[in-house]
């Protein structure tokens, strides 16, 4: 006699226990830990009409379930604890959770091979992901695998990281570094993996400054390989029929830095300094306007730096080394940076602009700067001419720096466009506009394939050269001037607020307090100008 099967929205808490109900694993998360040192597992479960809701393992049950969930296999589950959702970290209308211990009864269902999975699917065109840079907002990408580099460790913690290489149909690369857990299992999976290049569904991923624009997991992110997905959403076709284009692609462009990821800005997503820099303490990134000024600089213009990540470092430019940040063999390449006012009618700011994009401003290349610097001459009358009064369109990147218990802000200029008449800027934004409305907000599973088709492939002479990374220790202090203030305002650090719990009883408490909810934001301590690093990792 076949058992009955119980809706998922028809189980609450006030259901009898006996209940059976079949579901999908979409994810299977990887253990993580509680402040308070527990470990739990968290799944990520749909039912047949695409409903999706979470179940919890706790370290007590954490063994008894090490070999029963496999990703993309159903499963039939009876009698699994109930417990409330809050509704600020629900994942669709079903306002419960589940915790699975040793009363619950799973069984695998017998199907021969994974169905396609039912629910459905909200991605980020790439062009749309400086929108939510260093910020809480987690977002989804969608695209073919076509790089897996390799893994390393780094730090006497052994934090281990890899980057992989993905691209859509908007034919831009994008890299998304795995840390740790999702390094050593599904890094490792990528970089075994033979044939095609396979399908990568990235999910609750941090859109960082590192590289121009780049992703990385977090500990509530998801990662589908090759997931069983309906057609509309597969990109096999797409790649074989553009395989050629893409190969030609990555053979010239650094997708280390692909400013292709940054297209000139709307002019309604322009800021003023004034209102940049004011919400730096809850957005650290913004596209801002000005003319272009030359303080008097606090540091050499010249500088050296590795080739493949550009960290900084002191070396001679015919030497090949090791990178001690990036652990690459790679040859010395010579940069320029400057410290530049940028003002408009609200204020001044002072930012950090650095290879390539100081070049754009300056008639001086990287090897001028140093032999003027070596000779004991200096260029800075010269570059102040070059650049005063030079109109700016720039998108920049506030960051925290903590000394000797002071904490100041500063601003690093991501990429930087040159305008010659200030009055252009509004119909340079209207005739650059398409590249950043691809996909008005988010692209779902029913459009998605259609997302930036219309994105012409940069060509080999549009491509541009690399850029360092700028760290954090070279970079002066930023301020907001404004103009009738001759004192610099320096900007504070803001603390988040604590989420209080909403659970009652005492095992619900235990769940709201021990276990963060899957959407829960993770506030970087020390902003870095490199991608962040996570905690120390568990041998």
């Amino acid at each position: 006699m076949s058992t009955q099967l119980t809706p998922i929205m028809e189980i609450n808490q006030a259901t009898h226990n006996r209940w059976t109900t079949l579901v999908q694993i979409l994810e299977c998360q990887h253990v993580l830990q509680t402040k308070k040192g527990s470990s739990y597992k968290r799944l990520m479960l749909t039912d047949s009409e695409g409903l999706k809701f979470t179940a919890i393992i706790y370290s007590e049950n954490l063994h008894y379930y090490a070999r029963t969930f496999t990703q993309y296999k159903r499963y039939r589950i009876s009698n699994a604890f109930v417990i409330p959702c809050d509704p600020r970290y629900a994942v669709s209308l079903y306002e419960f959770s589940w915790v699975l211990n040793k009363r619950t009864l799973v069984q695998e269902h017998p199907d021969r091979n994974p169905v396609n999975l039912p629910c459905t699917f909200e991605f980020t065109p790439f062009t749309r992901l400086h929108e939510h840079a260093e910020s809480d907002h987690l977002q989804n990408v969608r695209g073919i695998v076509v790089r897996c580099l390799p893994s390393y460790e780094e730090g006497s913690d052994l934090v281990s990281r890899r980057d992989v290489i993905i691209i859509n149909e908007e034919k831009l690369p994008l890299v998304i570094t795995l840390w740790n857990q999702f390094d050593e299992h599904e890094g490792n999976m990528l970089q075994s993996m033979q044939g095609p290049p396979p399908l990568f569904f990235g999910l609750r991923l941090k859109v960082t400054t590192f590289n121009s624009i780049s992703l990385t997991t977090k500990p509530n992110s998801g990662l589908l390989i090759n997931p069983p997905v309906s057609d509309n959403l597969q990109l096999r076709t797409w790649y074989n029929n553009n395989r050629k284009e893409i190969n030609d692609l990555l053979s010239v462009t650094n997708y280390r830095r692909n400013y292709f990821l940054l297209p000139y800005p709307a002019e309604t997503n322009i800021s003023s300094i004034l209102s940049a820099t004011s919400r730096f303490d809850t957005m650290k990134t913004a596209w801002v306007k000005g003319t272009l000024s030359l303080p008097e600089q606090e540091r050499n213009l010249s500088y050296t730096a590795c080739s493949n990540c550009f960290k900084s470092i002191e070396a001679d430019t015919t030497w090949i080394v090791t990178c001690p940040s990036c652990h690459i063999e790679s040859e010395i390449q010579q940069m320029s940076r400057l410290t530049v006012l940028i003002a408009d009618e609200s204020g001044v700011m002072k930012a950090n602009l650095h290879t390539p994009e100081v070049e754009k401003f300056i008639p001086f290349s990287p090897k001028d700067v140093q032999i003027s610097e070596e000779t004991g001459e200096t260029l800075c009358n010269s570059i102040a001419i070059a650049i005063n009064s030079v109109y700016i369109v720039a998108f920049v990147r506030a960051y925290e720096v903590h000394f000797q218990g002071t904490t100041d802000i500063k601003v690093n200029i991501v990429k930087a466009y040159k305008v010659n008449d200030p009055a252009a800027v509004s119909n340079e934004s209207d005739n650059m506009v398409h590249r950043s409305n691809i996909g008005e907000g988010t692209s779902t599973t029913k459009n998605v394939s259609s997302v930036a088709a219309t994105v012409p492939l940069p060509s080999a002479a549009e491509i541009e050269k690399p850029v360092e990374v700028k760290n954090s220790k070279q970079v002066p202090v930023t301020c907001l001037l404004p103009k009738n203030k001759p004192e610099p305002i320096l900007m504070t650090k803001h603390l988040l607020p604590e989420i209080p719990s909403s659970s009652s009883s005492p095992f619900e408490q235990k769940v709201s307090e021990s276990v963060p909810p899957l959407a829960l934001p993770v506030k970087e301590d020390v902003p870095r100008a490199s991608n962040p690093r996570p905690s120390k990792k568990t041998k």
